[in-house]
């Protein structure tokens, strides 16, 4: 009874309100009441003739507060409420057309009535240029407060990625409202658009499947098919972690980093049987059959969200289940991206090999193969795949695919030097395509094309430089694949990169910049410890860390760079040049594509695409030295540039020529010839050569050879081919051979050898750089010390030869004997078999391996082990020296060093002059640690020991000037944590 008489008061307000209004205005001033006011209550209350009496009225004698814009706007309100549809649009396109300066609300209203207007006398052309042109004008108010607010450009950056697409969403969604009631019509047409201005969105597949199934009722079933297609491909990036720092980063990186989920591919599974069943009857799926499927289906896809991949083999082997063609032909094309986002791109070109494809698929199959050859570096190829994919007509054509194989076409023949088709295809693009973000980045592609044509294209670049394969599969576990001659890890140490090198002649000399001489490169570090496997593994703090360098592009408008800019120094010789991106997830951004163009003396060399690198890659091109190039790594419609390291590596195998010989010696039927070597001429020829290494080694596991030579010369040619992940599987699979039969011949030498290959070696000083995993080196001992167990206890024979072998071993200080060998190989060794000075020896050479691979503390702690054992023959000639090196290493507690300090001068193996040394040694340490007076107390000791004098004047300036370190402000969307060099 409440309700009733609460729903009776509120229709007599609602009636009551145009009297009141009347009232107001016949009985009080102005002043109480304005024009605007009074009109917008009257068309609120939809009271149409008093609203169009008073706008005849104010024609003749307008207000002082009324425009006749205003009267425009309100006529073609009032219009479009009593049903007069042409009418109002006649008003509202005069106003819209109208060169004066308007008001941004006033003609954001004016488009929304027009565009609804449009829409009720079917004309949808019209209605779409009308929320445009309605959606732009927000935009242009969002820009404006902004700016006056003073807020950074960062937010008006956000506004111009992401308003786009969400302003005409919001439309579209109030349209779909408003049309309630009218025709089933617009508002399938609404759900068609919003599915066609972004790629993929929050929501997506589950309208995407709603429509799709009206689709069929409508009996268009070939839109429905493309539909359905679309909305169960997972996409060409990943990324491995699930938390962005930022909402709108949140939004974006749940579109990668969320696995699809059974519920929502069962509908697409269902409506997709039914819309193909006219063409394909036994493709249709009952409830059962589509749930069964969409779980084996998702099953199959899992591994895609982790670093390991396998997606692509779990998906041949549910394609291969099938009995319909068209779901075996749907399931490949699913394994072939998956084999994609792996890097396994041969591997996904053989699942588009078939003979008779079904017409459905024809435009995502052409598109996939476009896509794993851009991947393979093989850019003419793929153009014509691409074209196909691109083409706007067809039965079963996708917009949205289309636009994006357009996009891909432009980058494509951008890449093979053709720019005026790659202008063409971008030109194409910005006519036909409905995707906001394409068109973005096409315009930031034709302003890029325009600047590449005063740039001379070098008459040598194939001799010079050729872009290779992009490696997708080894993520941020660089070791052991990249840098065995130089490797540069971006902002890794806070404000500096870290750099290391195998050689003074391999430093690259990197220069960093940007294209606008105000700006320097910056640094940038996410997290030190990073659970993130696209992250690069910092081999010094034993963890992986997220940081890069950048070009501060949030701070610039989108389109105006300013563009990374690198400089090197290639040495002597063919090298391959390795540069890793990744999509930092704390901040993910789907928009970000760049396009790295290097140059020599003016000469543009290459200008390739990237895109889709949120679990990382490697772009890598083969070089011919020696050169200095300059990269610039273009933002294009990104938010900003982000360079995550730089890797120099030489073209070679898991063996090198000595090696191979070695190896021959082991295994006579070896030939010392690889079947796919070639003398190197050109860059070129280094792009031949991995072709040539991956065909041979993928015929090698067609023709299932097992054996154990076949399994490491298939490392090596993987290896060659540029895929060391896949290298280091085939050594594991020999080394399985071994330990599953330790009487093949010469096993334990032929466990030797590969512990002592040039393989291992990454880095400076010999280091051995492990990732997270278990290094392939500490397995290959373990093996060797089984094997010769084995051969003592069967030969019967004294163990004491074995442990004088491994004696030997420990007491090397080569840096291939992992420090996790040398502690088996220690409780191997019963503790009375070494003497003292063996065990002091033994214990040192464990003590520099524990340094060269960066453990610290344990190094600290063997260094105090043999110190212990020495304390009471301090004239030990090795008691000293361990003295100082604990003294001297920064991760020994300052007052531990300061003893060891007193005990090195107590001691007569220390001559008195070198007493002031160590002093100043300790000043420098307690310097380090902000202790300023123990800094000062241990020079004036140093001193009073005969110090120069100009050594502790220039100590004392530099303590006694000591100034703390200046604060950064944070930036937005950031933490306070850049750097600047």
């Amino acid at each position: 009874m409440a309700t009733t008489i609460r729903v009776i008061r509120l229709q007599f307000l609602v009636t009551l309100l145009p009297l009141l209004f009347l009232f107001a205005k016949n009985c009080f001033s102005d002043a109480l009441l304005d024009s605007k006011t009074l009109m917008t209550g009257l068309l609120d209350s939809k009271t149409t003739g008093e609203a169009l009496r008073l706008i005849e009225q104010w024609k003749i004698q307008p207000p002082p507060d009324v425009s006749h814009a205003d009267l425009l706007l309100w006529e073609g309100h009032v219009r479009f409420l009593k049903g007069e549809y042409p009418v109002a649009i006649a008003n509202l396109k005069q106003l819209v057309t109208t060169t004066e300066e308007l008001p941004l609300p006033l003609l954001a209203k004016a488009n929304a009535l027009l565009g609804q207007s449009q829409l009720l006398v079917n004309d949808w052309a019209g209605a779409e240029e009308s929320w445009q042109a309605e959606a732009e004008i927000k935009l242009k108010q969002k820009r404006q407060s902004l700016r006056q607010a003073g807020r950074p450009v960062y937010f008006v950056n956000r506004v111009d990625l992401d308003g786009p697409a969400e302003e005409l969403h919001a439309i579209l969604e109030r349209v779909s409202k408003d049309s309630d009631g009218l025709t089933m019509d617009i508002d399938l047409k609404t759900s068609l658009r919003k599915l066609a201005m972004e790629e993929i969105f929050p929501g997506m597949r589950g309208l995407a499947s709603r429509t799709a199934a009206r689709l069929l009722t409508a009996g268009k079933h070939s839109k429905a098919t493309a539909l359905c297609l679309r909305a169960l491909s997972t996409g060409e990036d990943r990324c491995f972690q699930r938390r962005a720092k930022l909402l709108e980063n949140q939004r974006q990186l749940n579109l990668v980093a969320l696995p699809i989920q059974p519920k929502e591919c069962s509908q697409l599974f269902q409506t997709l049987g039914l819309a193909i069943a006219e063409r394909n009857p036994d493709a249709v799926l009952d409830n059962l059959r589509a749930e069964t499927m969409a779980e084996r289906y998702c099953q199959a896809l899992a591994p895609s969200w982790t670093p390991q991949g396998g997606s692509g083999d779990a998906l041949e082997r549910l394609a291969e289940t099938q009995t319909c063609q068209f779901w075996k032909e749907m399931l490949l094309q699913e394994a072939a991206l998956a084999y994609f986002r792996e890097g396994r791109f041969a591997k996904g070109l053989t699942c588009l090999a078939l003979h008779h494809p079904c017409p459905e698929l024809e435009q995502r199959r052409a598109y996939l193969r476009g896509l794993l050859l851009m991947g393979e570096g093989s850019f003419s190829k793929a153009i014509s795949d691409l074209e196909q994919a691109g083409r706007q007509t067809g039965e079963y054509v996708d917009v949205a695919l289309a636009s994006k194989a357009l996009l891909l076409l432009g980058d494509a023949n951008e890449a093979i030097g053709a720019l005026t088709r790659a202008s063409a295809a971008r030109q194409m693009l910005l006519t036909t395509s409905p995707v906001q973000s394409h068109r973005r980045e096409a315009q930031c592609a034709c302003q890029r094309i325009w600047e590449l044509k005063d740039i001379p294209w070098h008459e040598e670049r194939e001799e010079i430089l050729q872009p290779l394969k992009e490696d997708r599969m080894t993520h941020g576990d660089w070791p052991m694949r990249f840098g065995r001659q130089y490797q540069l890890l971006a902002a890794q140490q806070g404000k500096t990169d870290h750099v290391g090198y195998s050689h003074p002649d391999f430093d690259l000399h990197c220069r960093f910049q940007t294209t606008d001489p105000k700006e320097k490169s910056r640094l940038w570090v996410t997290r030190r410890n990073s659970p993130d496997p696209a992250a690069l593994w910092n081999p010094h703090l034993r963890t992986r860390t997220t940081a890069n360098r950048d070009d501060y592009g949030e701070q610039y408008p989108i389109g105006n760079g300013p563009h990374l800019v690198m400089e090197c120094d290639i040495p002597d010789g063919h090298h391959v040049l390795s540069l890793y991106f990744a999509n930092d997830s704390f901040y993910y951004e789907s928009n970000r594509a760049y396009t790295v163009c290097i140059l020599e003396k003016g000469r543009l060399l290459a200008s390739v695409p990237l895109r889709w690198f949120g679990a990382g890659i490697y772009k890598r091109f083969a070089v011919r030295g020696p050169r200095h190039l300059t990269v610039q790594i273009r933002r294009n419609a990104s938010m900003n540039v982000l360079l995550c390291g730089g890797f120099l590596d030489t073209c070679e195998g898991m063996f090198n020529q000595q090696e191979l010989e070695i190896l021959c010696t082991l295994f006579p039927e070896c030939t010392r010839e690889r079947p796919w070597e070639r003398d190197l001429l050109s860059a070129s020829d280094v792009f031949e050569l991995e072709k040539q290494a991956q065909t041979w080694a993928e015929n090698q596991t067609l023709q299932h050879s097992s054996g154990l030579l076949d399994s490491l010369l298939q490392a090596d040619a993987w290896t060659w081919a540029g895929h060391s992940a896949i290298a280091i599987r085939f050594l594991d699979k020999s080394l399985d051979m071994m330990n599953a039969n330790f009487s093949i011949s010469n096993t334990d030498k032929l466990l030797f050898f590969l512990a002592n290959l040039n393989y291992w070696e990454t880095g400076g000083s010999r280091e051995l750089w492990q990732n997270a995993t278990v290094h392939p080196l500490t397995r290959i001992w373990s093996l060797w010390l089984d094997c010769r167990e084995r051969q003592c206890q069967e030969r019967r024979l004294s163990p004491d030869s074995h442990w004088k072998e491994m004696a030997k071993i420990l007491s090397s200080p080569k840096w291939n004997i992992p420090s996790a060998t040398r502690e088996t190989f220690l409780e191997k060794i019963p503790s009375d078999f070494l003497p003292k000075n063996k065990s002091i020896e033994v214990l040192y050479a464990l003590a520099c391996q524990y340094e060269k691979e960066h453990l610290f503390q344990k190094r600290t702690e063997t260094l105090t082990k043999i110190q212990r054992m020495l304390e009471n023959t301090p004239e030990h000639p090795m008691y000293s020296f361990i003295l100082l090196e604990k003294a001297g290493d920064r991760h020994t507690e300052l007052m531990e060093a300061e003893k060891c300090c007193e005990q090195l001068m107590r001691t007569n193996g220390v001559e008195q002059r070198c007493h002031a040394g160590i002093c100043l040694m300790l000043s420098d340490r307690c310097q380090e640690k902000g202790i300023w007076d123990r800094a000062m107390a241990w020079l004036e000791k140093a001193s009073r020991l005969g110090c120069s004098i100009d050594i502790l004047s220039g100590r004392k300036k530099a303590q006694e000037s000591h100034i703390s370190p200046p604060k950064v402000n944070s930036l937005p969307g950031r933490p306070a944590s850049r750097a600047v060099p």
